[in-house]
């Protein structure tokens, strides 16, 4: 970067710079050590086998251990997809369960509301009808009366 550029930079910018090239130097450092851990563990390998068989031996350890590690991570993997599979599935029985007591439960309550509206129609109606019986007997009287009285004359 240009001494220019540098110079126009704020404070805040250029410590953030600094602290974003910290963390770049400590993470280049991990891998440096990482990385002579590895080449250490190779030199020592490559110095006890002692001939390519012995090292051809120990590397497909290596290779064994490291399919036997890839296979227990499939079998996990497969384990929690079954394990999903069930818990989705007793959630759907779950909620088919709930929807099954709600409608129930709906239905009983229209049912409780038809029966209330019947009661209320039935009653009104026996009422009518004697209200109706009423009317026609006085109407009867009325004219019973008002007959014999013709009658009469």
């Amino acid at each position: 970067m240009a001494k220019d550029r540098l110079r126009r930079l704020k404070r805040e910018e250029l410590l953030e710079m600094l602290l974003e090239q910290g963390r770049e130097n400590e993470r280049l450092q991990k891998e440096i050590e990482t990385l002579k851990e590895q080449l250490a563990q190779r030199q020592l390998l490559t110095s006890e086998a002692g001939n390519l068989a012995e090292a051809s031996l120990r590397i497909s350890g290596v290779i064994e251990a490291a399919q036997a590690a890839a296979d227990q991570y499939l079998e996990n993997i497969r384990r929690v997809g079954r394990e999903l599979e069930q818990k989705q599935e007793q959630e759907l029985w779950e909620r088919r369960d709930e929807a099954e007591r709600e409608t129930r439960e709906r239905c009983r309550e229209i049912a409780r509301q038809i029966i209330e509206q019947c009661r209320t129609r039935e009653e009104e109606t026996i009422r009518r009808c004697e209200q109706m019986e009423q009317e026609a007997r006085e109407r009867c009287q009325e004219t019973g009366t008002a007959g014999a009285g013709q009658s009469e004359e």
